[in-house]
């Protein structure tokens, strides 16, 4: 159990509980929330509170959204409500889908988000390299082959369950996330380098020579998973919720392009010699798996949580990308097969294979945060991180292996070097991942009411009380009040008040969702004119 942790990156300090929090407003009435995408888009877009009536599993074609300058609140309101985002275990229509992208403000009360999953974008290619062009004349060397393009990398995957843009809001109060998933892209593979064109003939002179291959083209590195419950940019507050079998996934970094082979050496048309083979060509690089960070939550804004529980969430580094294999040299045409026979040509080297890619880090395992974080009354169980996978076995193409040798062309020439196989992936920070990481505790709640405004008898009479500490929203209790006044249980004085007088007030406010409830009481006068 890790309790009262702050933690602040950049320079920045404890997040903003220790400043003054702004008591909620009376709740409004609640519309109820339908249970088909459609409707609850509409409804999500009107803004307000939205509660359920019954019991609603909704399967999500696309991520509901909301928008800026909206403030929602959807609240379970004691049914058993599953917001489901599907993948190919869980969902009846086989679609992956965002639960939710938060542009505005949401508050989510009492239900599940589930089986939410964001894939990166998937990369382009690398092209193939154009062949070189062949000798025509006789005794030209082949032309050389084009290389191989080098291929885009994997698109990052953010926020498998919610994405919380920056200057948005959300306050998740006793919400289950479960088996939510971002996963990074695969890296490209790189193209195949262009093989060297034969060389000319010879005729009554020595044929030409075959070009060389072009080199492979270098991978893309996979893309990063990133917070496979919560993305949060912005302003993100967790109480009494939990998060289990939520996971980031780094994408698996690309191949590298083959080495184009070299051309074969001319062949003799009337009387001459043959040429030589041309040199196969380097196999490309293979791209760096992608990283994974904040199996459950990735943040880089403010993150207050209170009382939550996580349980076998992970980040997993993406695995290591192949080398590409050298190009095979060009053959030495010889009909005979002996040297002696044809002049002495040769065939072409064996380009070198291509090194393999490093894994992915995996980092954070249930919590990732590089901006401010507060976790008070927080327990972790089981959560994993694991760097991108290298091997273990080089003789065959594992992951981050380099690429193989590429074979010379016929007799008396050299194959290639095969690769440096890349580094098993570095893992970190298996549950909670920041930089100066120290003991802390939520300061206790305290009434900021410093005085009340006079009333009158008969006229309307309207006041909202103010604290800060704790974790908002408060509840609110007032006793000495006159005839004619009442208080709301979220600090709201109002009505018309009977009696003149003065009246000394007292005042309590309570924390009722942080897990260690703080209490505090002020005496306020009241004075009502007739």
């Amino acid at each position: 159990m890790i309790t009262g942790v702050s933690a602040g990156l950049a320079g920045a300090g404890v997040w903003a509980a220790s400043a003054s929090q702004p008591v909620a407003a009376a709740r409004p009435a609640a519309a109820t929330a339908p249970c088909d995408q459609h409707s609850l888009q509409a409804a999500l877009d009107h803004g307000g509170v939205l509660d359920f009536a019954k019991g609603c599993t909704l399967n999500l074609s696309r991520e509901l959204t909301i928008p800026s300058g909206d403030h929602v609140t959807l609240d379970g309101d004691g049914h058993h409500v599953t917001l489901n985002g599907g993948s190919t275990s869980y969902h009846p229509l086989n679609v992956f889908t965002r639960v939710f992208m938060v542009e505005g403000t949401l508050t989510l009360e009492n239900l599940t988000v589930a089986h939410g999953e964001v894939i990166g974008a998937t990369p382009r290619g690398g092209a193939n390299g154009a062949a070189g062009k062949e000798g025509t004349a006789p005794g030209q060397t082949g032309g050389q082959g084009k290389p191989g393009g080098k291929a885009g990398n994997g698109g990052d995957a953010q926020g498998g369950g919610i994405y919380v843009k920056k200057g948005a809001a959300l306050t998740a109060s006793h919400v289950d996330f479960t088996a939510n998933t971002a996963y990074g892209a695969y890296g490209g593979d790189g193209g195949t380098g262009g093989p060297g064109g034969q060389g000319g003939p010879a005729n009554g002179g020595a044929a030409g020579d075959g070009g060389k291959g072009a080199d492979g083209g270098d991978a893309g590195d996979g893309g990063a998973g990133q917070g496979g419950a919560i993305y949060n940019l912005g302003k993100l507050t967790l109480i009494g919720g939990t998060f289990s079998g939520d996971h980031a996934f780094g994408g698996t970094g690309g191949a590298g392009g083959y080495g184009g082979p070299g051309g074969a050496g001319g062949e003799v048309q009337n009387s001459g010699t043959f040429g030589n083979g041309g040199d196969g060509a380097d196999g490309g690089q293979g791209g760096l798996g992608g990283d994974a960070a904040g199996g459950a939550i990735y943040s880089s804004g403010s993150l207050l949580a209170e009382g939550n529980q996580f349980s076998k969430n992970s980040a997993v580094g993406g695995a290591a990308g192949i080398g590409g294999d050298g190009g095979q040299g060009g053959s030495g045409f010889c009909p005979s097969g002996n040297p002696s026979d044809c002049g002495g040509n040769t065939g072409g080297d064996g380009g070198n294979g291509g090194d393999g890619g490093d894994g992915g880090e995996g980092t954070g395992g249930a919590v990732y945060g590089t901006g401010t974080v507060h976790l008070e009354g927080t327990g972790f169980s089981a959560d994993k991180v694991a760097g991108g996978t290298v091997g273990p076995d080089c003789t065959e193409p594992n992951p981050g292996c380099g690429g193989a040798g590429g074979p010379g062309g016929g007799f008396a020439t050299n194959p290639g070097m095969a690769g440096d196989p890349g580094d098993q992936g570095k893992a970190g920070g298996a549950t909670f991942a920041t930089s100066n990481v120290k003991p802390a505790s939520l300061p206790p709640v305290m009434v900021t009411t410093k005085s009340l405004a006079h009333g009158r008898v008969g006229k309307s009479y309207h006041a909202t009380l103010a604290a800060k500490g704790g974790i908002a929203p408060y509840k609110w209790l007032v006793k000495g009040l006159p005839k004619g006044l009442a208080a709301t249980a979220s600090g709201v004085i109002s009505g018309k008040p009977s009696t003149a007088g003065s009246f000394r007030l007292t005042i309590t406010v309570t924390d009722p969702t942080a897990a260690k409830r703080t209490t505090a009481k002020a005496k306020l006068t009241l004075t009502v004119a007739k």
